[in-house]
């Protein structure tokens, strides 16, 4: 999607998230939700709209599908520790821009490309 991310403590967050939310609240095309989750609150953000997947390829649909699938039972936490075993978070220096290049090489833990054994 063309977007820059940053290493933070957590995990890699969008460098213009903050932003885009705002225009997308401003448009009427979300909502913030604040939850009390354990002893924090959470904030979500929940779409006022329905996506429009009209240029994405069906195989593109089927890999966001899939990753759903496969992380969608994960709590935050987990999905923060899994971050951190990827090699565009371990590459990067605390605060800075991922090389987008960098998503080209994974761990054995993050990797999802299946290799046979000889």
């Amino acid at each position: 999607m063309g977007a820059g991310y940053i290493k933070n403590k957590y995990g890699p967050t969008p460098v213009d998230f903050a932003k885009v939310i705002k225009q997308m609240q401003k448009d009427g095309d979300c909502e913030e939700i604040r939850i009390k989750c354990s002893n924090y609150e959470q904030t979500k953000y929940r779409s006022k709209r329905p996506a429009d997947l009209s240029g994405l390829l069906e195989r593109e649909k089927k890999h966001i599908d899939d990753t759903l699938d496969k992380y969608s039972d994960k709590s935050a936490r987990e999905l923060s520790k899994l971050s951190h075993k990827d090699i565009p978070w371990i590459s990067a220096k605390d605060d800075e821009v991922i090389d987008y290049e960098s998503v080209f090489y994974r761990t054995d833990a993050t990797s999802v490309r299946k290799y046979e054994a000889d």
